[in-house]
């Protein structure tokens, strides 16, 4: 009730259009001694006008149901849907419980029923009084909420804004409120975190560490350390974390306050300082980019002046490209050393040892060991003893690199005379043999006080030999680490000026029966002695093996399949690893054994690569027994790529464009023992017509010889992979064209690795190399170039197409190969 000391003037607009129902009213409030002021209007139009023109007048507006033109009911939904802030009473003499429903949907806040008797307005002054505060209560708590809802904007906007994570948890650990910075560091959106309790963040969780860390915090206690949270995507957010408890008016615990800093960045820093081996493998990565990038144009340089060498040349342009040759050798030589040496240095382990032959590793480098020797005027003598057996177990890659570079090392230093290498059983304790690799020289010989310094790194025995002879000393270092990473040693005895000898000792396995890989040779005999064959024999064509080939390129589909089916081999196609494990799923191939030999597997493919599909295959296996041999088909041919086979479960590696006796020789050693043919020996090498590089411009166009060389010198051969080339390419450069054009890099260096190795297979140089740069621009991200080096493919491959069209004309007509 408004009361006359306390209580503000009571402003009434009355809309009634009945003079006696004003008057009545006037004199109930009158008598009720509220102070008031009334102001009477008839009409609902005339009350819209002084509400629109000054609502602040008013407290509290009555209105009369029954109204000339719009009716009361009308009058109070059209203030509602103006949104005029006025508390509304609405009277009438017609009252029901329908009418009145319907008023208050209308928004009006009470509801009076005039009777003929006037009692109604005994009732008007607490009605009206109880509406009006009603309302201002009404207002106030709005204004609170709206105040509230300010601050809390406010509030949110700063913890949005703050650069750290800011995580409130509930007294159950669930999350209540969260900012992106958090959000974002775990990898989650703000809404798909509300309501997830904190622990699943927590490695390793541990629910009675997590009740003792809630206790402290209960206490009241404040915690600042170190923690892990687990990210989204399964990686460690390393942060410093604050977590304060959060406590209600009455003291009840109500949640915790988590700031959180990310310091994952300095976590990683602190790891690689503190990491040694981290240390060693940048500067192996390193070294390994620095290596490639110089062989990359040694390569060239090596090539292009062996095949002028082949060219009519007169004796002064002969020497001066020996000399670029032989240069060239050099440099890649110490590249290759260094890389090599570098890797020891960081601790790299070397692939476990695997059975082998020997006489195959003394075959694959004789005649190129012989090459420089003979190009000296030098006998070289291999003098393997009667008892030295060839089926071997250990490390044969690291073992002839030793070897190599004792031979080497003693061809260098020797200006006449011989070098003898010589092998010989010193002892045998079960199935663990003692070797002793002996290399004798007639050269320079060393002193007496440098035999102790010649196996450090980047140290000859006298600086002017490294001036005559060139090199940084790596040589003998490199060999001499490798042989104690064998657990062998090496030693030397010389004197200077009449020559000196290395030796080599180091204990081997026999493999266990079965396991032996590719096919003895016949056995060696003091008649046979330091005679062996030529290469690596091949499998031979009674084989009959049922190979299953995954490649998506169809260039190199068709080549690996003649190429194979030549050697009497049976071929299956998958286009990528998923259709390869669907055909073995089909065949029962890995449940239930061969009829599938080997898999040769290409690693780039798409929906599924080789090496997903050798770990799966590996999987079954270990789960059912057996072991499918897997060779990697790939044009990336780095150290890095080859462990990746490794450690996927591949057996071999074949880098592309695929040298033909290389595919066999890796076969040869990957299948076993049971399933090859008895030994045979290898069909006399093919005669391959030589001819001259064809050239235009500074890059040659096309390397006959190799393409002769890989397609076995069969003319029909060559032209079936021709043809496959004119029929796939076109479609290839329009895919590459696309993908320029729509600035698409992934796509963009898919295509032009798989058009690179379609060039590969028909031995094209000057296009090979600019796919290649197409490649490396799209693996770099910047399109700038694209267009420009998608012109320059254009232009060699129409050089190209010229160049094989001829190629078929005089190579592969009846009078050709």
């Amino acid at each position: 009730m408004f009361s006359k000391d306390s209580d503000p003037v009571l402003n009434i607009l009355l809309v009634e259009d009945n003079e006696h129902d004003r008057l009545a009213f006037r004199r109930a409030l009158k008598k009720s001694h509220v102070i008031h002021q009334i102001t009477e209007v008839e009409r609902a139009e005339s009350a819209l006008k002084l509400l629109e023109d000054d609502i602040s007048r008013f407290n509290i507006a009555v209105i009369d149901y029954q109204l000339p033109g719009m009716n009361g009911m009308e009058l109070c939904s059209v203030i509602r849907r103006r949104h005029l802030p006025l508390p509304l009473v609405m009277q009438t003499g017609t009252g029901s419980e329908q009418l009145a429903v319907i008023a208050l949907k209308s928004g009006v806040d009470d509801y009076i029923v005039k009777d003929s008797d006037h009692n109604y307005l005994r009732a008007l002054p607490a009605c009206l009084s109880r509406v009006v505060q009603n309302h201002s209560h009404r207002l106030a708590r709005q204004r609170d909420e709206n105040a509230l809802r300010a601050s809390e904007a406010k509030y949110r906007s700063l913890i949005d804004a703050a650069m750290e994570g800011v995580w409130v948890i509930d007294p159950e650990a669930r999350t209540s409120l969260i900012n992106g910075s958090m959000a974002n560091m775990l990898g989650y959106s703000v809404e798909e975190m509300i309501g997830r309790p904190i622990f699943q963040f927590i490695p390793g969780f541990d629910r009675a560490d997590a009740e003792r860390y809630l206790a402290r915090l209960r206490q009241g206690r404040t915690c600042r350390h170190d923690f892990s949270f687990q990210r989204r995507d399964g990686s460690t957010l390393w942060s410093i974390v604050s977590a304060t408890p959060i406590f209600s008016e009455n003291g009840w615990f109500d949640g915790t306050l988590v700031m959180v800093t990310d310091i994952s960045n300095l976590k990683l820093t602190e790891e690689v300082l503190q990491n040694k081996d981290a240390v060693l493998r940048a500067r192996d990565e390193f070294l390994t980019n620095l290596n490639h990038e110089f062989r990359t144009p040694l390569n060239g340089i090596i090539g292009m002046a062996t095949l002028t060498m082949e060219t009519d040349l007169d004796p002064t342009q002969r020497e001066y490209l020996e000399i670029i040759k032989s240069s060239a050798d050099s440099l890649l030589t110490l590249f290759t050393d260094l890389l090599d040496f570098s890797n020891i240095e960081s601790g790299k382990i070397d692939p476990a040892p695997r059975p082998f032959h020997f006489h195959n590793l003394i075959a694959t480098w004789r005649n190129e060991a012989a090459l420089p020797a003979r190009q000296k005027g030098l006998d070289l003598v291999f003098d393997i003893q009667p008892g030295v057996p060839d089926e071997l177990m250990g490390n044969y890659h690291r073992l002839e690199q030793v070897i190599r570079i004792l031979v080497e090392n003693a061809v260098k230093f020797t200006n006449h005379g011989k070098i003898v290498l010589s092998v010989n059983v010193t002892s045998c304790q079960g199935n663990k043999i003692n070797f002793l690799f002996t290399v004798s020289d007639t050269g320079i010989g060393i002193a007496q006080d440098k035999l102790e310094t010649i196996f450090a790194p980047f140290i000859q025995s006298d600086s002017s030999y490294t001036r005559k002879h060139g090199g940084l000393g790596l040589g003998l270092s490199l060999a001499s680490r490798l042989a104690m990473l064998m657990g062998g040693r090496i030693w030397a005895e010389s004197r200077q000026g009449l020559g000196s000898t290395f030796y080599f000792s180091v204990g081997l396995d026999r493999p266990e029966k079965g396991t032996t890989a590719g096919i003895a040779p016949e056995p060696t005999s003091p008649e046979n002695k330091g005679t062996f064959p030529a290469a690596p024999p091949a499998l031979d064509n009674q084989s009959k093996l049922h190979i299953l080939l995954a490649e998506d390129n169809p260039v190199n589909q068709q080549l690996v399949v003649l190429l194979l089916e030549r050697q009497g081999h049976t071929v299956k196609v998958a286009q990528n690893g998923a259709e390869a494990l669907a055909i073995l799923d089909k065949e029962h191939l890995v449940l239930a054994g061969p009829p599938i030999d080997l898999v040769l597997m290409d690693i780039q493919m798409p929906e599924l690569n080789g090496l997903d599909a050798t770990r799966i295959i590996r999987e079954r296996e270990g789960r059912i027994g057996g072991h499918l041999p897997i060779v990697a088909l790939t044009a990336h041919n780095t150290n890095g790529d080859r462990e990746q086979c490794q450690d996927a479960g591949m057996d071999g590696f074949v880098p592309k464009p695929i040298n033909t006796r290389e595919l066999f020789r890796v076969m040869a050693e990957v299948i076993p023992a049971e399933t090859k043919p008895k030994a045979k020996h290898e069909p006399a090498d093919v005669i391959y017509k030589i001819s001259k590089v064809t050239a235009t411009g500074n890059c040659p166009v096309h390397d006959r010889e190799s393409f002769l060389t890989r397609v076995c010198g069969h003319p029909q051969f060559a032209m079936e992979v021709i043809e496959v080339f004119f029929k796939e390419m076109p479609e290839n450069l329009a895919d590459i064209l696309q993908a320029v054009n729509r600035g698409d890099t992934s796509e963009l260096q898919q295509k032009a690795h798989r058009i690179k190795g379609m060039l590969g297979n028909v031995s094209a140089i000057a296009s090979h190399k600019a796919a290649c740069r197409l490649e490396d621009i799209a693996r770099q991200g910047d399109l700038t170039q694209a267009e420009e080096a998608f012109a320059a493919l254009e232009k060699e491959l129409s050089r190209l197409a010229q160049v094989l069209k001829e190629f078929l004309r005089q190579e592969c007509s009846p009078q050709g190969i």
